[in-house]
């Protein structure tokens, strides 16, 4: 899977980095790299499925975060 952009929304951004300490450069570098990704579920509108990213970053001390997208 490519992914060529990702929009960022404010109350998800506070959210990822406040509760689980995790920041937007991070997401993006899992998302950029080698990643494990599966469906979780349909999305609630058509054509826009959740998927879970499952990837390895350098900011973590070489820890496996996730994304669901």
């Amino acid at each position: 899977m490519i992914i060529n952009e990702v929009i960022w929304k404010e109350k998800f951004v506070k959210k990822i980095e406040s509760k689980y300490k995790v920041t937007t450069f991070e997401v993006e570098e899992i998302l950029r790299g080698k990643m494990k990704v599966r469906r979780v579920t349909k999305g609630a509108v058509e054509g826009e499925d959740v998927y879970l990213a499952l990837g390895q970053t350098t900011m973590q001390d070489g820890t496996f975060p996730y994304s669901l997208f």
